[in-house]
């Protein structure tokens, strides 16, 4: 049977520097979706840039969300104290005597409440940063309409939000 999905599979020939490599991956991917009933077929998939693997190539660029996924993951110097959260959008970190907690308040109501993505606490100092995350589009000619009314709908009197200290 394995044979047949493989000799079914004839998958293009990849003209690049990391064809070989690219041609494992390729194979890899549409062998795995045969195996699931799926269509191997991946007509969307355009070649990513040479170093890049070969999945690199169904999605041209990284969305907002993952950008966002990889930030909550990673401070430069400091070390993820993994036993300190069980949950998978909080993420506490470590630098000597210092705490800082991250959550990742993307899509949830914290976000539609504060208007940010990422919400940092230094534990220490009691101290908050928040961050809104926009990806940038190649043509920064223009600014999509979504940013502009996010935009403006901060800057409306009344709509800030102070945290205070209990």
């Amino acid at each position: 049977m394995l044979e047949a999905v493989l000799a079914d599979l004839s998958p293009p020939r990849l003209d690049t520097a990391s064809a070989d490599r690219w041609q494992q991956e390729a194979d890899a991917v549409r062998l795995a979706l045969r195996a699931a009933n799926l269509d191997a077929e991946l007509p969307e998939w355009r070649p990513p840039a040479r170093d890049e693997p070969f999945l690199a190539g169904l999605v041209a660029d990284p969305h907002e969300a993952t950008l966002i996924d990889n930030d909550i993951r990673t401070i430069p110097g400091w070390q993820e104290l993994a036993s300190a959260s069980t949950r998978p959008d909080i993420h506490v970190f470590g630098n000597e005597h210092r705490r800082i907690e991250i959550l990742n308040a993307n899509a949830t109501r914290a976000e539609a409440h504060l208007g940010v993505d990422l919400i940092y606490h230094l534990a220490p100092v009691n101290g908050f940063v928040m961050v809104q995350y926009k990806k940038l589009i190649k043509d920064a000619s223009r600014i999509d309409e979504r940013f502009q009314r996010q935009h403006s709908g901060e800057l409306r009197p009344g709509r800030q939000r102070t945290l205070r200290r209990r």
